[in-house]
């Protein structure tokens, strides 16, 4: 009878290697050597090293801190990243496919994107649908998830009561329940707002009015922040005369929001020194406001530049022309998962500020020496 040996695999080697380390060191929760020193240790490559510590990662059983190295998961580690792979993502309600682009469908697309890299799955229900408002408000169903992703969903009701029976984070994405300590993933406005301010005095405009959104303090006043931090740097006055605020809501999907925001306009180019340069809470206001100029006989980005937020229109096909700060709807959804999959105590609410970028357009030039009389409608 011939005696055959075994031939173990050398990534199953290494691994049980490995493991031996870690059990007879006691390393939970600890740090492990260096890729090149273990590879000395146990007399093979580097690369075999990084092969079998991927595939631990991926089992729950390590984790790669970038810039710190790789850590042993202790037990309650281990648990928290198993159950990290069910997650829930709450809408307001499921988008349309057929619809085209909107900031929902592009933060699911960063959802769906860091999730499959980081090997989670989710589930997705809708606030404003019954039988998944009545899922989302029944303790036995939630708990079965470690961790959930509200797409501008900031319902106080439902927050609290994730938060309550459940033991994973809850992340607000673009919105923000006041007084509950959420992780809540948003986007720069306050820096956003103060670069376009920045850009259209760079191009000579002194005479910037800001057209904002009722309420302020329930919606974000950041933005408003930010325009007037880039007037006062600039050493110029905040004239409150500048800044208005027709009575409409986020969205302005009112009926009367043309008229509303047509008002303002007519409101500023009034004034005894009219604005050259017209910045809006967001793309849609500032589309009605070209409008509104276009139909004074001034041409907007020569009579009177405008400029929004959000880089939603270019996105969307309504205007190609605007400048706006472009907001990063897919990584706001991709860096909501990331919390979810690496969090920090469940209870404790933080912040994380993706940054926008200003993207600049045709609706935008050099001041011009003043604004030429109104045409009449």
């Amino acid at each position: 009878m011939s005696n055959k040996m075994e031939s173990v695999p050398l990534a199953t080697r290494v691994r049980r290697q490995i493991e031996g380390m870690i059990e007879a060191e006691n390393l939970a929760g600890k740090r492990l050597i260096a890729y090149r020193r273990l590879a000395e240790r146990l007399g093979v490559c580097q690369r075999t090293v990084q092969l079998v510590l991927a595939k631990m990662e991926a089992e729950g059983l390590i984790e790669r801190r970038h810039g710190s190295g790789t850590y042993v998961l202790d037990a309650e580690q281990r648990r928290a990243h198993t159950a990290a792979r069910s997650l829930l993502v709450v809408v307001r309600r499921r988008p349309d496919p057929s619809a085209g682009w909107d900031p929902v469908t592009a933060m699911l697309a960063g959802v769906r994107s860091q999730s499959e890299k980081a090997g989670v799955r989710f589930e997705m229900l809708a606030w404003e649908e019954s039988e998944d408002s009545r899922r989302l408000l029944d303790g036995r169903e939630t708990r079965a998830y470690a961790g959930f992703v509200l797409l501008r969903v900031a319902d106080p009701r439902l927050v609290s009561r994730l938060m309550r029976r459940s033991a994973g984070p809850v992340v607000v994405v673009d919105e923000h329940p006041h007084g509950l300590p959420v992780i809540s993933v948003t986007d720069d406005s306050l820096r956003g707002a103060e670069a376009v301010t920045r850009y259209l005095l760079r191009l000579g405009h002194r005479r910037i009015a800001y057209l904002d959104v009722a309420d302020r303090q329930n919606w974000n006043p950041t933005k408003h922040h930010g325009y007037r931090m880039a007037l006062e740097e600039a050493g110029l006055p905040v004239d409150e005369s500048l800044i208005v605020a027709p009575p409409l809501g986020v969205p302005a999907l009112s009926p009367q929001a043309s008229n509303l925001v047509d008002g303002a306009v007519g409101e500023l180019l009034a004034l005894p020194t009219p604005p050259t340069a017209i910045f809006a809470y967001d793309d849609r206001r500032a589309v009605m406001v070209m409008d509104s100029l276009r139909r004074r006989g001034l041409v907007p980005g020569r009579d009177v530049c405008v400029a929004g937020f959000g880089d939603t229109a270019f996105r969307t096909g309504s205007c190609h022309g605007l400048t706006s700060c472009r907001i990063d709807f897919v990584r706001l959804g991709r860096e909501a998962v990331r919390a979810i999959v690496r969090p920090a105590n469940p209870q404790e609410g933080r912040f994380i500020v993706v940054p926008d970028r200003l993207m600049i357009r045709e609706s935008t030039g050099a001041a011009p020496d003043k604004v030429r009389s109104c045409v009449t409608r």
